[in-house]
């Protein structure tokens, strides 16, 4: 029969366990078929390869392939035994899943084990016992009864992130333990492979993936700390940032730190942010946005009403954050460039560049805010492309880092898994855009598997505050259809995986990125698009990807476009901003319930920024409008704290000045729905 270890393993797989570089090099040498060999496989499963250049490779069928199993002085997994596996497979005569039009230029494909999805959780106790002691598995038995929240993603490579102690499993070999990834040192299988099995054993028969929660006991909630965050937020609505003072800023410097003695690390990033945010203010800061300030509170305000109530239908633990959520050391590292992204806010641009560690498969973010105030009145706001050319890192602009690879010998990692360099020589290479090396679960090959794992997240504001966790890049079969859509103002496409499976590319319109958005249209018609990489969420059960950079290929030559930051090149042809793209439409009796949410958090930072006491006429007839337009919506439910500001205004506007707490209160319900509607 056979080897079915032999025939899992897949290049991602043989990329963990040596190289990346390694394994291209077998292939290269496989391919060019410059050297031969003479295979045996033995009645007991055992596999020997004599190769032309003199080395000797045996592949037992009782242990995993390692450097004892080659006749080379190589001290780790060398490129024979890649060379020999591959070999194996294609004499194996596994059908090759890769699209020829999509490998490298004159390459030819190779064999590529099946996707057949399995399950974990049936590996038997007795295939545990053979290799850890029964005393080691109470121990863990005991651990995964104890606050465990375990992450589940099925597929062919299952994988298990174990939230409580930052660790992730994969699964490389159905059924076999020795050939398991975990990124903790400890060599295969590790102490963390039992608790991932009996994790998928909880699923339902009908999942495939879903989160796996042994919290019998929450941490009972800091009453007195939230209660103290709370106070200060109201003082903050009260007095506006206008009237922010050096005691109340201080104030939120001591609950951060409260907060991360009471292992409140998510609430604690948030009033590091909002501490931010007032510096930025009070010094005249073009990067400070207002309507930030509301979502931060906002966010703070769903986290603390769900540490009060702890009802479990969230954990804990996703809630609060752990002590693993902090700020990291990274060694020497290659990071694979994933594009770069736009964030608008008043006043201020946001870029942000996207990456993977080769080694850990960690993704990251490098971000930099932009000053977006004309100098003049009739000077127009900077194109994204044109803030993207500015010198940021090593005197290298945002654009060359999305689209590169950085070379760093160290540096830093913040809970958000923000990128800090460090001092010391960071080189940036450009990159082939290989991207089918990319290490999973970032790259995505099986829109369904990652639909079904969508599903069991919980919303943005009560989940991990990482900046990458929702960055996916995705491998395209087929493009069905893409257009522009006047409606909707963006471009809309319709994309395929191999099994048929499909996902919706969504990317808005912006004058800003004119230029981006008509190369895209341009090339989603007229190239092959290879690999797509953006923001994912699910709406009405549907993937939707809103994109930073898209590879495509033509000609046998790769083409790599980000979207929101393109220029036009000197060789391009000339694009022209067409007239079907129309301006942001602020006639209110017409905008959809996003828009109308928009401008329900652009009317609250305007309060916020001059305080509830001082709110005059003007701002209470734009809170007037904010709720009939609601009304108008269907969404009088959502607006009781709106309606009762309303109701203690009346005529006489002294009387929201007398009924203080009631007031700051309902801006806090308000703000708290607000951010709640940008989930869904």
């Amino acid at each position: 029969m056979p080897r079915a270890d032999l025939l899992a393993l897949t290049l991602d797989d043989l990329n963990v366990l040596s190289n990346r570089g390694l394994v291209k090099r077998a292939q290269r040498e496989l391919e060019s078929e410059e050297f031969t060999c003479q295979s045996a496989e033995s009645s007991d499963g055992t596999v020997t390869f004599q190769w032309s250049d003199g080395f000797d490779c045996t592949l037992p069928a009782d242990s995993v392939i390692c450097d004892r199993h080659c006749t080379c002085t190589a001290t780790t997994l060398c490129r024979h035994l890649i060379r020999s596996v591959l070999a194996y497979q294609r004499q194996s005569g596994l059908p090759p899943t890769e699209d020829p039009k999509q490998s490298e230029p004159g390459s030819a494909a190779l064999p590529t084990p099946s996707n057949q999805s399995w399950n974990p959780g049936k590996i038997p106790d007795t295939e545990l016992a053979q290799h850890f002691k029964a005393t080691q598995l109470k121990q863990l038995q005991r651990q995964f009864d104890t606050n465990q929240v375990i992450e589940l993603m099925g597929g062919s490579k299952p994988t298990a992130r174990l939230h409580s102690s930052g660790h992730t499993i994969r699964f490389l070999v159905p059924g076999d333990l020795r050939y398991t990834y975990c990124d903790c040192a400890t060599p295969a299988p590790c102490s963390h492979v039992p608790l991932a099995i009996w994790a998928f054993r909880q699923l339902q028969p009908h999942q495939k993936s879903g989160i796996i929660s042994t919290e019998t006991q929450s941490e009972a909630a800091p009453i007195e700390l939230l209660d103290d965050i709370e106070a200060a937020l109201c003082e903050l609505i009260r007095t506006g940032l206008k009237g922010l003072s050096d005691a109340l800023l201080g104030r939120f410097q001591r609950l951060e730190q409260h907060c991360r003695k009471a292992v409140l690390i998510w609430p604690a990033e948030i009033l590091v942010e909002l501490i931010q945010e007032c510096d930025r203010y009070r010094q005249r800061d073009a990067r400070f946005s207002p309507s930030h300030v509301v979502e931060l509170i906002g966010e703070l305000c769903i986290r603390m009403d769900a540490i009060r109530n702890a009802t479990g239908v969230v954990p804990q633990l996703f809630i609060r954050g752990t002590q693993n959520d902090r700020i990291t050391e990274l060694g020497a590292a290659r990071l694979i460039g994933l594009g770069c992204g736009v964030q608008t806010h008043k006043q201020n641009v946001r870029l942000t560049s996207y990456f993977q560690d080769t080694d850990s498969g960690a993704v990251m973010a490098f971000s930099r805010n932009f000053t977006d105030v004309p100098i003049t009145q009739a000077e127009l706001p900077k194109e994204f492309w044109q803030l993207a050319q500015t010198k940021v890192l090593k005197q290298t602009s945002m654009e060359q880092i999305g689209a590169g690879q950085l070379l760093i010998k160290s540096g830093k990692r913040s809970p958000d898994f923000q990128l800090i360099p460090g001092r010391s020589q960071i080189i940036i290479n450009p990159q082939t855009f290989q991207w089918e090396s990319l290490r999973a679960p970032l790259l995505v090959e099986n829109f369904s598997e990652l639909q079904d794992r969508l599903k069991h997240l919980p919303p943005s504001s009560l989940s991990s505050r990482r900046q990458t966790e929702t960055i996916q890049v995705f491998s395209v079969h087929y493009v069905k259809s893409a257009k522009f859509c006047a409606v909707e103002q963006a471009v809309i496409a319709k994309i395929e995986d191999q099994l048929g499976y499909e996902a919706k590319m969504y990317f808005p319109f912006n004058n800003r990125a004119h230029l981006g958005i008509e190369t895209l249209l341009k090339s989603l018609t007229q190239m092959k698009l290879l690999f797509l990489a953006g923001n994912v969420h699910l709406k009405s059960n549907q993937i939707v990807i809103v994109p930073i950079s898209l590879v495509f290929l033509k000609n046998e030559t790769k083409f790599f476009l980000q979207p929101w930051i393109h220029s036009i090149k000197e060789q391009d042809t000339k694009i022209n901003k067409l007239d079907k793209y129309d301006n942001y439409n602020s006639n209110l009796a017409r905008i959809s319930v996003e828009q109308y949410f928009s401008y329900c958090l652009e009317t609250i930072a305007d309060i916020l920024l001059i305080g509830a006491e001082q709110i005059d006429a003007r701002l209470m007839s734009l809170l007037k409008n904010v709720y009939n337009i609601g009304l108008d919506l269907g969404l009088e439910h959502l607006l009781n704290a709106l309606k009762q500001i309303l109701t203690l205004q009346g005529e006489d506007y002294s009387q929201l000045q007398n009924s203080q707490v009631s007031l700051e209160s309902q801006f806090l319900e308000l703000m708290l729905i607000v951010r709640i509607s940008q989930d869904f």
